[in-house]
């Protein structure tokens, strides 16, 4: 087992032996990979072209004899071409199905009053846009980030390189414990709506059918079996499935905005980009549209997945940056189009928030075709692309666990960081993530409202990871500290394992980052705005305040503090000092 350094930092050396890389592909397909992830302490990720897998012997740190014992590593070793990890981060955004139905659901009314009474029709579309320019910020810096230290850990991996060196492990704990928390709500709300689509498509074409809440809950273990299935028997072949629905997705687009804007009524436009409502009874408007803004910071989740796999792509500190640059920006584009297509083909909105469906958005699409079936085409079209978004979401959140584990951040993680010896894939991290997903998924047929606040954690514990990884880069900027590469000699010792967690300061920018003077803007804007958005995810959607109108999500954040914080004190503690150092380079 690694035992910790000086610095309280676990290390373990690796051991090499000449005529090791035998067999290994061109060194051109690895060696920035290699040289990159060793900066971080991180053993290379193997990038092969065949189904072999490469053992590699590593030697404990606590002695340097040959009677030291030996340890066997498996690594993830899938390799993603650059579409195919654009296509996993569309995957897990899913962003223009997300303006359909997280936006147009009836049952929690409490989503419609957000949107619509919180702004409005103009507030949604200007919220949107402020949301899409705010993430766009966030994601270029934590693309910079990505490009000096790609790994699976993201957030709390970047807070342990930027943090002071005397509180490098906590900040990391609890930024590991907000991002494993964030994707598991967000697992849950996922395969949630998709169970309530198939709950609505089987509404619209049997009228007999009464839908119930366990019904829902049943759909949602069927999302997340299909993707367990994927992920797991046959995972090796994910990227590919992903890049079909990336396929799937762009077609599915099309083929639900151009029914909906030819054969839909049509508003004014004045009215569309003008009208601002406070139906939450704020004092202000202006208050009211930062109380609605959490919404559409809701669809924009998911983003960082490709963060979280980077350790399964080849020349990831470009790859990577550049995919996820795209994925926002490309997202964001046809989420605003659909967006505006479907105010502008609303129809009547009081017969579409007073219909008996599930979604009154498929109010709207029966409003606009007069067909059943061409709204069911189009609904089933939403529901391949949500069932795809689904399969991404697992896929991302089961890395990220995986990842925390193998840094000994959460309960059990000696079975959670094992990977499969045949087809490297992190089986029990994805059970993991499945078995924490069904049971908050029983929470829904008890209390909606209830589950609606465990699922908060998504916008909640996702956005505090970025703000706290955003303002220690920002932090780190300032004091000019991060060193430019091309600045220094191959021969400087300042290149020796920089990067690495708890290195205080020994950092080197990746090959991708933002010029500056505009990496400092836009790094302190993605701060403003996601200390803007923390804080009101916070507030309920109206006045006056009831129990049943309540946000409980400080409650629910405050739980996660407690669970992990009891962990902590009883374990952690002693296990935990921030991410493992697996590779130490003593080349010089």
């Amino acid at each position: 087992m690694a035992k910790a350094n000086a610095d309280g930092v676990h290390t373990s050396i690796e051991l090499r032996r000449t005529g090791d890389d035998e067999g290994e592909p061109p060194k051109s397909y690895n060696s920035q990979d290699n040289e990159i992830l060793t900066r971080t302490g991180k053993k290379p990720v193997l990038k092969v072209r065949n189904t072999l897998q490469r053992l590699t012997l590593l030697l404990d740190s606590s002695a340097y004899n040959p009677q030291a014992q030996f340890r066997i590593h498996v690594y993830l070793r899938f390799q993603l071409s650059r579409f195919e990890h654009l296509a996993r981060g569309f995957c897990a955004v899913g962003r223009w199905s997300r303006k359909v139905r997280t936006h147009s659901r009836q049952k929690m009314s409490e989503e419609i009053s957000d949107t619509c009474g919180s702004g409005g029709p103009a507030g949604i579309i200007y919220s949107f846009t402020v949301v899409w320019i705010g993430n766009l910020a966030t994601f270029a810096s934590l693309a910079e980030l990505a490009s000096m230290a790609p790994t699976a850990g993201g957030q709390y991996h970047w807070v342990s390189i930027l943090a002071p060196r005397s509180c490098q492990k906590v900040f990391s704990y609890i930024t590991g414990w907000l991002t494993v928390a964030g994707w598991q709500a967000n697992v849950a709300s996922s395969a949630y709506v998709s169970g309530t689509l198939i709950q609505g498509f089987i509404e619209l074409v049997d009228p007999s059918y009464t839908p119930h809440r366990w019904h829902a809950t049943l759909l949602l273990y069927g999302a997340l079996a299909l993707s367990i299935f994927t992920t797991t028997v046959i995972g090796t072949a994910l990227p590919k499935i992903e890049s079909m629905l990336l396929v799937v997705y762009v077609l599915g687009f099309f083929g639900v905005l151009v029914p909906l804007v030819y054969l839909g009524p049509h508003a004014n436009a004045h009215e569309v980009f003008t009208t601002f409502l406070n139906g939450g009874g704020w004092s202000t408007k202006g208050l009211s549209f930062f109380v609605g803004i959490s919404g559409n910071a809701f669809a924009f989740l998911g983003a960082d997945s490709v963060y979280h796999m980077s350790e399964e792509i080849r020349n990831a500190a470009v790859v990577v940056p550049r995919s996820i640059i795209w994925c926002v920006i490309l997202n964001g584009a046809v989420g605003l189009s659909m967006f505006i297509a479907i105010l502008f083909c609303m129809g009547d909105l009081d017969a579409a928030i007073n219909t008996t469906y599930i979604y009154p958005f498929i109010e709207v699409l029966l409003q606009a075709t007069n067909s059943v079936a061409g709204s069911a085409v189009i609904l089933a079209i939403l529901i391949i692309v949500d069932l795809g978004l689904v399969i991404g979401v697992v896929a991302a959140s089961s890395r990220m666990i995986w990842s925390f584990a193998r840094d000994r951040g959460v309960p059990g993680w000696r079975h959670i960081s094992k990977v499969d010896h045949n087809t490297s894939i992190p089986i029990l991290a994805i059970v993991t993530t499945t078995i924490i997903s069904l049971l908050i998924g029983l929470i829904s047929v008890g209390s909606p409202v209830a589950f609606n606040d465990v699922i908060s954690l998504t916008v909640s514990g996702l956005y505090a990871s970025y703000f706290v990884a955003c303002i220690f880069l920002l932090w780190r900027r300032c004091q000019g500290s991060i060193k430019d590469a091309s600045e220094l000699a191959p021969s400087d010792s300042r290149l020796r394992n920089t990067n690495l967690p708890g290195s205080a300061g020994n950092l080197v920018w990746g090959p991708w980052r933002v010029p500056e003077p505009f990496g400092t803007a836009v790094n302190a804007f993605a701060c403003i705005y996601l200390l803007i958005v923390f804080f009101f995810t916070f507030w309920p959607p109206a006045t006056p305040v009831e129990p049943d109108t309540m946000n409980y999500s400080s409650l629910v954040m405050g739980f996660v503090a407690i669970i992990s914080g009891l962990y902590y004190v009883l374990r952690a503690h002693k296990v935990y000092t921030g991410p493992v150092v697996d590779v130490v380079d003593i080349s010089y």
